[in-house]
């Protein structure tokens, strides 16, 4: 389905109980050929530690339907080539519904007929729709960090990379952002700061943390080169005041063994000239 586009492709928003949320998708066929289209919404769960989510499915704990007045929810509708269509959906919470998160997919779905043309795949494209469930949008961050390690424990002055990891960990009953920075110390003077990237921890769940570049995520490494000597590691999150430290040594070891080669060397070609003389 990559000549489709649906925006927004992730939504974030606090929903109180009893109460309805409006959000509008606009939806674009940049393809060459007309599409025939239905929706759909799916409740998901979050799996593993790097943002993977299953569909095992659940029934919807919030009502959805779409306001267009011409369309419904699984209703099918075409897009010829370069239109765009904006579609309205409706998020209602039931009032008795208990504070928590829920988390969604909004699908776009296309039937695309197998090459025998007696079967159909069904194709879809898909908005992530993150809800928290509250009486009150002001909720804490309850973040923390565990495993936070480097390695390796011994870093090599002018060659490799060693790599920080960790899990955020999250057991509140809603999402949060990772916030914080990694700060490399030696001799108690700070020397460089990695921006943790702000990925979504969601409830009772655990994340991998990643680093922050031209906004992105990726890992958390450290190149060199680096003097040699102990350093300092640590970790701080933005609204907590716990922070995570950890010791490294860097030595210039690849030097050393470059070193150890050559006088090898030297002493076998010393060692076994003489030898070689006398035949």
């Amino acid at each position: 389905m990559s000549s489709l586009s649906i925006t927004p492709a992730t939504l974030e928003f606090w929903l109180k109980p009893g109460a309805t949320y409006i959000q509008s998708y606009q939806i674009k066929n940049t393809g060459q050929a007309p599409v025939t289209l239905s929706t759909s919404v799916e409740q998901w769960l979050p799996q593993g530690f790097d943002g993977g989510l299953s569909y095992p499915g659940l029934p919807l704990d919030l009502n959805f339907s779409l306001t267009n007045s011409d369309l419904h929810l699984g209703s099918s509708f075409i897009l010829n080539p370069g239109q765009s269509r904006q579609l309205v959906l409706k998020i209602s919470s039931p009032a008795a519904l208990s504070p928590k998160d829920l988390y969604f997919t909004f699908f776009i779905n296309q039937q695309l007929a197998t090459s025998d043309s007696n079967t159909t795949n069904l194709v879809r494209l898909g908005s992530h729709l993150l809800v928290s469930v509250s009486n009150s949008e002001s909720v804490p961050s309850k973040i923390t960090v565990s495993n936070f390690s480097f390695s390796p424990l011994i870093h090599d002055t002018f060659f490799g990379f060693g790599t920080f990891t960790g899990l955020a960990d999250n057991q509140s009953d809603f999402f949060s952002k990772i916030e914080g920075t990694i700060t490399i110390s030696k001799n108690n003077s700070p020397l460089l700061q990695m921006e943790l990237f702000p990925n979504n921890v969601l409830s009772h769940h655990q994340r991998t943390i990643s680093c922050l570049n031209d906004s992105k995520p990726v890992s958390c490494r450290l190149g060199p080169p680096l003097w040699p000597g102990f350093y300092q590691a640590s970790l701080s999150l933005k609204n907590s005041k716990e922070t995570s430290t950890i010791n490294f040594l860097v030595l210039p070891y690849s030097l050393i063994v470059i070193l150890l080669l050559i006088f090898s060397s030297y002493h076998l070609i010393r060692y076994i000239k003489p030898y070689l003389a006398r035949h």
